[in-house]
């Protein structure tokens, strides 16, 4: 029953969201083929400047009318604009007679605010977020544009926190075989399988996604088994 309401609150097809790769190596046309078969593709916006996910978004949608999500790197920082090259790079450089610096300089990393203004320009209908949360203030004005927001939490504590204080629609629960990595926000290690089963215990009207360590039996039966292969 869930998981066909998670579909119907998704768009898709089937309740199988892609992984945000971040680092530029997702192209559109992957994304758009994702989507295309009946999945949640993902424009991951980590470490590309608000042009780059701006020229990004813009080429899913010119491939795609399917729905789609952005996600978003959340810490609040505030990050330089260069920093000191390792002298172990200095001597390459010089030795290759490429020396100009002995900084580096440092691509502008969008802010939250401003990601939020760009997905709302885009209507894109649904965002997650990664290693924090919004700012109230932005949760809103997604909310108030008609999208939707997709938490990633590691943590018991976390998918509290989040969900007490009202600011997401969905909670993305992120094992330790998700990439190998953690995506919360806190220093907690990786609760144990039995976190799932607390959350739908105690939040039983909220949608629960697993991320990581995902095994999908008898995928022979789906008709996405033979898209994805026709794909690859």
């Amino acid at each position: 029953m869930k998981t066909r309401f998670l579909c119907q609150q998704l768009g898709t097809q089937y309740p199988i969201i892609q992984a945000p790769m971040a680092g530029g190596i997702l192209s559109a046309d992957f994304i758009a083929k994702v989507c295309e078969f009946g999945l949640l593709g993902s424009i991951p916006s980590g470490y590309l400047t608000l042009a780059q996910l701006d020229t990004l978004i813009q080429s899913v949608k010119s491939k795609t009318d399917k729905p789609f999500q952005v996600n978003l790197f959340v810490d609040h920082c505030e990050y330089p604009d260069k920093v000191a090259k390792p002298a172990e790079v200095i001597e390459i450089e010089k030795h290759l007679g490429i020396f100009t610096s002995l900084d580096c300089q440092l691509p502008k990393h969008p802010s939250a605010s401003d990601i939020i203004d760009l997905v709302i320009a885009h209507q894109v209908p649904i965002i997650s977020t990664t290693f924090g949360v919004l700012r109230a203030k932005d949760y809103q004005r997604y909310k108030d544009a008609g999208g939707q927001v997709m938490v990633t939490v590691n943590s018991l504590d976390e998918a509290h926190k989040v969900l007490s204080e009202a600011n997401a629609d969905m909670i993305v629960y992120q094992n330790a075989l998700a990439g190998g990595h953690k995506g919360g926000f806190n220093d907690a290690e990786y609760d144990v399988e039995a976190v799932m089963l607390t959350l739908k215990r105690d939040y039983p009207y909220t949608q629960l996604i697993k991320s990581g360590g995902l095994l999908i039996r008898r995928i022979s039966y789906l008709p996405l088994n033979k898209a994805l292969m026709e794909y690859r």
